[in-house]
């Protein structure tokens, strides 16, 4: 059984599979986006129990997609 689900938005491949790897080998669930479009979208299909955000994303950074997260109100379970 999952611990909890886990988002994480990263446009490194290899950072997200150490931190996938990370987080299966203790029973949560991770999910992962390549930009902040990607995750906002992500985040708000899957609701995710926690995120893990890269801040130097292509596009949209990753204080955007914190700000935004904060502002919808379907996230905002959020405490960022």
């Amino acid at each position: 059984m999952s611990k909890g689900n886990i988002l994480i938005i990263e446009d490194d491949r290899q950072t997200v599979k150490l931190l996938k790897f990370i987080l299966e080998k203790d029973d949560y669930s991770p999910i992962s986006a390549k930009d902040g479009e990607e995750g906002l979208q992500m985040a708000r299909e899957k609701k995710p129990d926690l995120v893990i955000l890269d801040l130097m994303l292509p596009g949209m950074d990753g204080y955007q997609v914190c700000e935004t997260l904060k502002a919808d109100p379907i996230l905002n379970r959020y405490r960022l």
